[in-house]
């Protein structure tokens, strides 16, 4: 393909920090950690000393999760296009995010299911056709309560079209393109800003299509979802792409300063989160690449359990809220249970399911040259004089 062929040819012309050593799995762990605690907070329900750890301090309208996915969709962007740029193929491309993301959702979407309805006595609707397109169990009423088996899992739809998008992009060359894409970024970070401002935001948010056409719906998504998660994984995939300017630019006094004007920014209601994203997005790449974590950083490296730490946090925080525990009790046991069901996800069923694609399709090459040998061989001996 031209277009993965110019894109990696951009890609060898500027050093990549992620082929040194870098925070990044520590990084991820820490988010998708955040992630469950966020949540947890609100799963807990009265007695709580706060519903969310952000808000007390500092009054915004983003709370911990929040933030935390999108530190986690802003690094996913960076490790994508790096994916995609590797790639030798759109097919080897795919083929790499579907069996990272599928075998975890899959088996966690059903162990969502099977424990809330084991928990809760209640039969939990399952809807197995929402399998197909990576949505979230759908919800249901206990007690007059709207709850859901995993609502945490609606965001896998939007990060698997994310993927696509950069697919579509490696494939036709644009993703070669790097100030094309730079400019992408810049239109999608204006049209956020513009649609967040309470005269738009309030119109945006009333487009719903979901009730006439629900399938559409799960297709393509929210709206307002898209243009937001799009627009903090395009800051990931621009940041990857001018990774060379970034090397050279940010360094521990830029991270503080970023750090600073995230926090001031943090207090205004109606553009918290896309100046966080824009303002706080040279302090994230500083983690990831320039921190000296020593052997902190090494967390996390080889052993990925962040996908399947964020993932189980959802199921897990309403099984132990019935536990009993008191608040800080029952944070500190949600955190470390999904923490093991993250490594169990990884052993049982990611890496095994990497395996198993690897091993098939090794054999798969093996078999097409020797298809290819007895092809050219059949013909040598026709053409062979008699």
């Amino acid at each position: 393909m031209l277009g993965l062929k110019g894109a990696q040819a951009t890609s060898q012309r500027a050093s990549s920090p992620a082929a040194h050593q870098n925070n990044i799995g520590l990084l991820r762990l820490l988010l998708a950690t955040g992630v469950v605690f966020g949540h947890a907070c609100g799963q807990f329900g009265p007695g709580a000393p706060f519903g969310e750890p952000i808000r007390p301090l500092i009054p915004s309208s983003i709370d911990l999760a929040t933030l935390c996915l999108d530190g986690f969709f802003m690094i996913s962007g960076w490790l994508i296009t790096m994916s995609m740029l590797r790639s030798s193929s759109m097919v080897e491309y795919l083929r790499h995010r579907i069996v990272r993301i599928y075998p975890g959702y899959l088996v966690a979407y059903a162990v969502s299911i099977w424990l809330i309805h084991s928990l809760y006595a209640v039969t939990a609707p399952a809807e197995w056709w929402r399998l197909t397109i990576l949505q979230a169990p759908p919800s249901f009423r206990h007690g007059g309560t709207l709850m859901n088996a995993n609502a945490a899992l609606w965001t896998l739809a939007f990060e698997f079209r994310c993927y696509l998008a950069v697919g579509l992009l490696g494939m036709t060359g644009l993703l070669a393109r790097r100030e094309l894409i730079w400019k992408l970024t810049l239109g999608l970070l204006t049209l956020w800003l513009l649609c967040s401002y309470p005269p738009l935001s309030w119109r945006l948010n009333r487009v719903d299509y979901g009730q006439d056409w629900p399938l559409l719906y799960a297709l393509i998504g929210d709206p307002s979802a898209n243009l937001r998660l799009f627009t903090i994984f395009f800051i990931g995939v621009s940041g990857y792409l001018y990774r060379d300017v970034m090397e050279r630019a940010i360094d521990h006094r830029i991270a503080l300063l970023s750090a600073m004007w995230a926090l001031l920014l943090l207090g205004h209601p109606a553009v918290a989160e896309w100046s966080i994203c824009l303002v706080g997005s040279p302090l994230l790449y500083w983690l990831a690449f320039k921190a000296e974590a020593g052997a902190w950083g090494r967390i996390n490296a080889r052993i990925d359990i962040s996908y399947g730490t964020y993932i189980y946090g959802w199921p897990i925080g309403l099984a132990l809220a019935l536990a009993g525990f008191n608040f800080w009790t029952y944070i500190a046991a949600t955190i470390a249970t999904s923490l093991v069901c993250g490594w169990l996800s990884w052993v049982l069923v990611e890496k095994p399911a990497k395996d198993v694609v690897r091993v098939c399709t090794k054999l798969g090459s093996i078999m097409a040259r020797r298809r290819s040998r007895q092809c050219a061989t059949a013909c040598v001996r026709v053409d062979r004089p008699r």
